[in-house]
């Protein structure tokens, strides 16, 4: 029989309670640590540039890889990616491996390597849903030079101010499907010594790694002329693609790419120098840098747009007219830029653009949280 008497009835309830306590505590901490929910794997089921928001695919990506694959830790909600750790992949660590890659971009390889398309081209928005807030005055040519006035309006002309960006920026080789690739990214200045900046869509695709995947500083004409350096883990944050994996979030489309010394034994800061990361909000004139190799650029050496950053009103993602081209995905695009010294703040990546007739944008994430997130894993600690 049940004691139901007063007494009783207070020292079950609380027996319950205690029960239900260690249960919410249990379900929590399977939460955080039980068994993660399988991610988006990341090879070439088909273009590496995928179109945000809609089923993967461009033209002229690569044929399915059965090279590396990328799996997520865990997936994340398709409206907003929260911070998460960052999804961390071993490449050529062995010194065999970083020889072997280095012996295969040889000039012949690097000049022949395909440039990779922006983040994909989304169809056009309608008039007032995005806006920019400079327009460009300065016609496309792989020859002109640029001014050397850091408030210049400048929709992509060849750099020949020299100084640090000279050096920092460079040109990436990898390989996808059987084919080679080209990107653009620039040299960190982190604690690692060691961090190469770039767009996250220049490391995976759909399903498949890169693998082959090279930074070239300072890339002219086919030359190399502070060495190759080689990826020993590439970086990417687990919510840029959903667990579907053809949506991606144009806000992470960011990757950190650690590389071994070149050929002479030096990091790539002791060999190049590195731009500072930033974190703080962008606004004001901004100046990009990459390597484009579509018409009318040859990819053989670093073109420069500069212009007041504008914002698209879809996405919140940082905006600036210029003309560069497939190649230029992944280049850096720095803040306070010193055309005397070269110098500025890194505080985006070249993503996405859209198709005409809007004027010719491109466009990159803001590096906020899950980007700080990404960078204080893979390059403030010197052992990475």
């Amino acid at each position: 029989m049940t004691d139901r008497t007063p007494g009783a009835t207070t020292a079950w309830l609380r027996i319950l309670l205690a029960l239900c306590g260690v249960s919410c505590l249990l379900l929590a901490w399977n939460a955080a640590t039980g068994d993660p929910t399988p991610g988006v794997l990341a090879a070439a089921t088909s273009g590496p540039g995928q179109t945000r928001g809609g089923p993967a695919g461009t033209a002229g990506g690569p044929s399915p890889s059965a090279g590396a694959s990328l799996s997520v830790v865990s997936s994340a909600p398709s409206s907003s990616p929260p911070a998460s750790d960052p999804v961390i992949v071993p490449a050529a660590v062995a010194p065999a491996a970083q020889d072997q890659a280095r012996e295969y971009w040889s000039p012949e390889a690097m000049e022949s390597a395909t440039p990779l398309d922006p983040q994909s081209v989304r169809p056009s928005p309608t008039a007032t849903t995005t806006t920019t807030s400079t327009t460009a005055t300065a016609t496309a040519t792989a020859t002109s030079t640029t001014t050397t006035s850091a408030t210049a309006t400048d929709a992509g002309t060849a750099w020949s101010g020299g100084g640090l960006v000279a050096r920092t920026t460079g040109r990436v080789f990898f390989t996808l499907g059987g084919s080679d690739y080209s990107c653009s990214a620039s040299a960190v200045d982190s604690p690692d010594r060691s961090t190469v900046l770039t767009a996250a869509h220049c490391v995976e695709t759909v399903s498949a790694l890169s693998t082959r995947w090279a930074f070239v500083p300072g890339y002219a004409q086919g030359q190399a002329p502070y060495g190759v350096f080689v990826a020993t883990q590439l970086a990417v944050l687990p919510g840029y693609r959903d667990a579907d994996g053809t949506t991606t979030h144009d806000d992470l489309d960011v990757a950190l790419i650690n590389v071994g010394a070149n050929a002479g034994g030096q990091t790539l800061v002791d060999a190049v120098g590195g731009q500072p990361m930033s974190f703080d909000p962008v606004a004001g004139t901004l100046r990009a840098f990459g390597y484009p190799g579509e018409t009318p650029y040859d990819g053989t050496g670093i073109v420069s747009c500069a212009g007041a950053a504008s914002r698209d009103q879809q996405t919140g993602d940082v905006g600036l007219a210029c003309h560069m081209t497939r190649g230029a995905s992944g280049g850096p695009w720095l803040a306070d830029f010193d055309p005397a010294t070269g110098k500025g703040r890194l505080v985006s990546v070249t993503s996405y653009t859209y198709e005409k007739p809007v004027p010719q944008v491109v466009y990159g994430p803001v590096f906020g949280p899950a980007i700080k997130a990404l960078y204080d894993e893979v390059a403030s600690d010197p052992a990475k």
